[in-house]
């Protein structure tokens, strides 16, 4: 059956001869076009420029090589988008993967051989050189157009498979502006909508005007249904980049955002709270409750590792007579071990004594040893215990997070330990929470857990190290595969993919890839996502701040893009944040002033 998406935009039936054969009760349908379609379109789908080249021979379904007009060499570059037609005439957009030039003349004398003179004279001839020398690009092609037309111009846009192939001597173009704002932008007729603004195209950014002329929408919805990565070496834009996700999604949606400030480089934000249009919730050394933490998190805070089998029996028994107390004196105030670290710190080491007497009289020296090295733990990490437990006067990390917020969990002053437990106890209650919430009704967990939210995991290669985090990568890899079900996404940003957890990252439905350097790091994202081939892999060393490719389910119509994307700072004047490079001669100005004004001029060289 012809699907009625096929032949949209066509104006008559006269378009189109109709022939219906029926062979053993079957129905085949037969269309020829009496018009080509891609012709009758050519005015919405392509610029009004030259064509930049024309089809070589060997096509496939799913790529081509074209060799470039002369005169368009200049405007065919690696990831421009193009045009051309399969040979029943229906429109295929594509995307250059690779270019590579040769000299035919050249090509003939390395065959025939050449002598030291006849070089010189080709290459010392411009007239020569320029009209046997040729570019030639490989594309891949992402499918062919169904286009929605409306008042005679491009309002919606499918991607579908290719299915015909493509003819030698095929013309190739550049698609029109308004083809890829259809492509790309927010469509006129959402209501509501339901993309987010990333960025522009950077093909068409203008960097001396800092304006870009298409903008790159991403599809809300599937951006967190299947969470996201962003990935790029420090200093690419990483912070700037989730800045702008989050701030769309507070601002325009109302969603909730926590994101884990692993260097406090959001926390700034609180300075320009009055210069924001969206809501923001900073928690500087926000703190659990000692009877929320699991016992394996108490084991990391503690730095018990899995092997220490002696030290977490011990642990492990104090943590029963612990918890059977219930409270204990501290400074004449009695307090729950549950909800005071103050409380839960000296009751655990009194626990342990109790647990060390005990096995002193039963002559078990393996526990005893175990006790020992617990109490000995304790007394080196007592400040981290201290500084993550909730006491009077600090505040409870759960109890504090806002509904339709960004809530920044600023942990710059968490050790790694401290920080993999935080990571850890946020995400399995967000998880436990919401899987509540579902099942249960909204109306029996937290105003904050009562709606979908995001987590943004900044260095996400330090809590997802199943070696090193064992359980923080256990809680996120569960939320990677659950979470959708439940309205919980994952955004992992990090600068080494290569450590990240296998689990997790096979999960990222979108990457947004910044400049990557580290070949094991660009052939770990390359691994992720099959529309990565080996040439864009490689193409990530050449991006410059702030250009991102993006890939996979929230792109519209699943095709790779590159961005410039949104400066945050520019978005709202004014307004500053951590993570950029420190200005080393522009911090020691006021040393230099300072030494150079007590220099006598008599000390100074002649």
């Amino acid at each position: 059956m012809l699907a009625a998406a096929d032949v949209q935009g066509s104006r008559s039936p006269r378009n189109l001869i109709i022939l219906y054969v029926e062979v053993s009760n079957t129905v085949l349908l037969k269309v020829l076009l009496m018009e080509d379609y891609f012709e009758r379109m050519s005015h919405l789908l392509v610029d009004r420029s030259s064509p930049l080249g024309m089809v070589l021979n060997e096509t496939q379904l799913q790529e081509f090589d074209f060799v470039t007009a002369p005169e368009r060499r200049k405007d065919v570059r690696f990831g421009e988008y193009v045009i051309t037609k399969n040979a029943v005439g229906e429109p295929l957009f594509g995307v250059i993967e690779s270019l590579f030039g040769f000299n035919k003349i050249l090509q003939v004398y390395e065959r025939q051989g050449v002598t030291n003179p006849e070089l010189d004279v080709i290459t010392n001839s411009t007239d020569i050189r320029d009209s046997s020398e040729l570019i030639v690009a490989h594309v891949k092609v992402l499918g062919r157009l169904i286009l929605k037309i409306k008042d005679g111009k491009i309002k919606d846009v499918e991607i579908r498979p290719n299915k015909h192939p493509i003819t030698p001597l095929t013309r190739v173009y550049s698609p029109s502006r308004g083809l890829l704002k259809a492509i790309f932008e927010e469509s006129e007729d959402s209501n509501p909508p339901r993309r987010i603004k990333i960025g522009y195209l950077l093909n068409f950014y203008n960097y001396e005007e800092n304006k870009g002329d298409v903008a790159v929408y991403l599809d809300l919805n599937r951006l967190l249904s299947r969470h996201f990565a962003i990935f790029a070496v420090t200093g690419a834009g990483k912070t700037n980049t989730v800045l702008v996700i989050a701030s769309n999604i507070v601002r325009d949606f109302g969603g909730t955002v926590v994101v884990f400030d692993y260097h406090g480089e959001y926390a700034r934000l609180r300075d320009y709270q009055d210069k924001l249009d969206f809501r923001i919730n900073v928690l500087k050394d926000p703190s659990i409750r000692p009877g929320d933490l699991f016992i394996g998190e108490i084991q990391q805070l503690l730095d018990i590792r899995p092997r220490y089998t002696n030290m977490r029996d011990a642990l492990q028994r104090a943590y029963e007579k612990l918890m059977s107390k219930r409270a204990v004196i501290v400074d004449n105030e009695e307090l729950s071990v549950e909800n005071f670290g103050s409380a839960f710190i000296k009751g655990l080491e009194d626990a342990l004594k109790e647990v060390k007497a005990d096995a002193e009289e039963s002559n078990n020296r393996k526990l005893r040893e175990g006790v020992e090295g617990v109490l000995r733990n304790l007394r080196l990490r007592r400040d981290i215990l201290t500084r993550i437990l909730y006491d009077k006067g600090k505040s409870d990390v759960i109890r504090s997070l806002e509904p339709g917020a960004m809530n920044i969990l600023d942990l710059s002053s968490f050790s790694e330990d401290e920080a993999i437990t935080f990571v850890s106890y946020v995400a399995r209650t967000a998880l436990r929470e919401r899987v509540k919430a579902v099942r249960e009704g909204a109306n029996k967990v937290r105003e904050a857990f009562r709606y979908p939210l995001l987590l943004v995991i900044e260095e996400a290669h330090v809590v997802l190290d199943p070696k090193k985090a064992e359980e923080s990568a256990y809680w996120l890899s569960r939320i990677a595969r659950e979470g959708r079900k439940f309205g919980i996404s994952l955004g992992i940003v990090s600068q080494r993919p290569k450590r990240l957890e296998e689990d997790v990252v096979s999960q990222c439905n979108t990457f947004i890839i910044l400049r990557l350097i580290e070949e094991q790091d660009r052939r770990r994202v390359k691994n992720s996502s099959e529309m990565i081939t080996d040439d864009i892999a490689d193409s990530l060393t050449s991006l410059d701040v702030g250009e991102a490719l993006i890939v996979g389910y929230a792109v519209p119509a699943g095709v790779p893009v590159t961005v410039k994307v949104e400066d945050f700072t520019r978005l709202y004047e004014g307004v500053s944040y951590g993570g950029r490079d420190v200005d080393f001669i522009r911090e020691w100005s006021p040393i230099r002033n300072r030494n150079n004004s007590v220099i006598d001029a008599g000390d100074l060289p002649m």
